[in-house]
Parts: C-alpha cells; structure tokens; sequence
C-alpha cells in the first residue's frame, strides 16, 4: 500500500488534515500514527476513500503520483478488500449465530440433567 498516497491527495483536494479527520473520524495522533506504523484497519480505509472519493484499490497502485483522476470513469466493482471484509464480517456472523446455538442446546441440556 502506498501511504503517502494518503497525504497527497488530502492536499490535492485542498483539505486539511484536521478536517480530513474529522470527516473519517479519527484523531490527527491516531492518523499520524496509521500512517507512521504503516497500519490501517480496512474500515477506516474504506471512510478515508469514501471522504476522498477515490477507490481502496487506488492506494493499492503502483502510481505514486498522488494523481487520482476524479472525471475519470472506472467499473464498479467492489476491491477485493471490501470483498475480503465483507466476507470477514459474514464468517463473524456465523461464528456467533453457532456459538449461540451451542449455548442454547448447552443450557437445554443441562436443564435436562
């Protein structure tokens, strides 16, 4: 992932990084450290796309010219991270429908005893 990207089209959109952070919804420290560490949860990615009206898959680039062309069209297909954390989210879903269950027939049992 390129993470100067990030910085970059924050200026080109003549944003300030306190704006910026509000609008995603993080702190400036917790955006100065994200990007120090080089660590983005993907949910926070997605907020910070949606802000800057660019796709997750353009940080994955290989341009490294901050040069996002917004009138430029392009397929909307979902990236294959929003994939990857849709389908995190729905094997979650399933984790905790089943442990429930579990803890269901688990106290029916027990009753039974």
């Amino acid at each position: 992932m390129n993470y100067s990207k990030i910085r970059l089209e924050i200026e080109k959109q003549k944003m300030t990084v306190k704006n910026f952070c509000q609008k995603v919804g993080i702190s400036e420290q917790g955006f100065s450290k994200m990007l120090d560490n080089q660590s983005i949860k993907i949910e926070i990615l997605e907020k910070m796309s949606d802000v800057l009206g660019v796709p997750i898959s353009y940080w994955f680039e290989e341009n490294t010219e901050g040069q996002y062309d917004h009138k430029k069209e392009r397929p909307a297909l979902p990236s294959q991270l929003q994939l990857r954390s849709k389908m995190a989210k729905n094997q979650t879903k399933s984790i905790d429908l089943i442990t429930s269950e579990l803890n269901h027939l688990l106290k029916s049992l027990v009753a039974r005893s």
